[in-house]
């Protein structure tokens, strides 16, 4: 009987163990393949699944499982015994997949698994980097299994976020607008360091979780939710985003250059739909308050319910002649064109929006006016204002892309704001 007490004691401390390495960020991976007992500890994570009973229990261990196999083939790229990488890479597949095919049949069950899934979609970008960092260290033949790994780990991602989306889009929203700032980050260095392969792909996913954001955002306005706050959320992400993405390919190799160009394009897109939302909201506050009557801009300030200073827009009241009242309006900044100029720099005091092709203060035909960075053909100017040098090769590339998207839907945009002030 001691035994037996003995026996079960410590099942169950291995059970709060267990229990204890899930919530850890990563697990340690214990008993690698290479040692004898490895077969007791595979035997165990079978019996804790058969005192599982919940589904959910289930696939949050599943989750757990597919860590301690990614922690194992780390261990083992570790210790060069590429040997081990084929079977534990297509045991991290499975559980993933097994983890996902369990969450979808309680969602259609009408369970909510939501912070599950949560878990599983942060779990499985995470992943990702770990991934690509055992690229390096496997010999070739092994490579193709952690290609598999990593294509299977993106899916999990992407299919956990568009489950979370059906109960909360403003969580996939904002979970997406995260990963793609990652994924935009991790790009940026995996080029620094010529590794044009990877910082493609990732390029991609990019991409993936920039669509993502925008069908939750679509999804949140047809439940009727409110999301202005969301679309500044996601407008102030993806107008860096661009940011970094026209630095970046000012230095990339010209194999990377097609995937930067295609993400830059993807990442406008998505900022046109951000700033249209924005603009809705503007024209609903606007329609509701303007025929309040003003005597000063601190008036509209104060009855303008929404009027978003940061992407450029001011609370004005419009006074006419004759009047000694008005009507409030919530008026684009960038639209009021200052005084003389010789160059740029005697620009920097007009306040620009984030709208792309008008962000930039610059001096045009000897006027003040908010443009585009690539408007700036003087490089020493260029130089002063934002430290870095703009090649003739840039410069090409930036107007091409001003002529394929500013012309066609940015000013689309700008003229659906500016008509507002009128």
């Amino acid at each position: 009987m001691k035994k037996i007490a003995f026996v079960f004691f410590i099942l169950l401390f291995m059970l709060f163990v267990s229990e204890l390495v899930l919530a850890q960020e990563l697990p340690s991976p214990g008993i690698l393949p290479d040692n004898f007992f490895y077969g007791v500890k595979r035997w165990w994570e079978g019996a804790q699944l058969w005192f599982k009973f919940d589904p959910v229990d289930k696939a949050k261990f599943h989750s757990y499982l597919a860590e301690v196999r990614l922690a194992e083939a780390k261990a083992m790229a570790d210790s060069g015994k590429s040997q081990y990488i084929q079977g534990l890479m297509n045991d991290y597949e499975s559980e993933i997949n097994t983890t996902e095919n369990i969450l979808e049949t309680q969602e259609t069950t009408g369970r909510n698994v939501t912070d599950i899934e949560e878990t599983v979609a942060n779990a499985t970008h995470k992943h990702l980097a770990i991934l690509e960092n055992l690229l390096e260290k496997v010999p070739e033949p092994a490579k193709i299994h952690i290609e598999h790994a990593i294509n299977a780990s993106s899916k999990g991602c992407l299919r956990a976020l568009k489950a979370i989306r059906r109960h909360s889009p403003e969580i996939t929203s904002k979970l997406a607008a995260r990963f793609a700032e990652a994924d935009l980050n991790r790009s940026k260095i995996l080029i620094e360091k010529i590794k044009v392969k990877l910082a493609q792909r990732r390029l991609e996913l990019y991409k993936k979780f920039l669509n993502e954001t925008g069908e939750a955002n679509e999804k949140a306005e047809k439940l009727g939710k409110n999301v202005t706050a969301l679309a500044e959320h996601v407008c102030s992400k993806i107008y860096k985003h661009i940011e970094v993405l026209e630095r970046v390919l000012e230095k990339a190799p010209d194999q990377a250059k097609p995937a930067l160009e295609h993400a830059i394009n993807a990442s406008m897109k998505s900022y046109e739909k951000c700033m249209e939302r924005i603009t809705k909201a503007i024209n609903r506050t606007v329609e509701r308050w303007k025929w309040k009557n003003c005597t000063a801009d601190i008036d509209c300030a104060k009855l303008l319910r929404y009027c978003p200073v940061k992407f450029g827009f001011k609370p004005t009241c419009y006074i006419p002649p004759n009047k000694t009242t008005g009507r409030c309006y919530c008026q684009p900044m960038w639209k009021r064109i200052s005084r003389n100029c010789t160059t740029d720099a005697d620009c920097r005091h007009l306040i620009c929006p984030m709208v792309i092709g008008h962000d930039t203060p610059i001096c045009k035909e000897g006027r003040c006016i908010c443009g585009s960075r690539w408007e700036i053909t003087n490089q020493t100017e260029w130089r002063e204002r934002f430290n870095q040098t703009f090649s003739n090769e840039t410069q090409t590339i930036l107007r091409k892309i001003k002529e394929r998207y500013l012309t066609t839907r940015i000013n689309e945009i700008t003229e659906k704001i500016s008509g507002i002030s009128h």
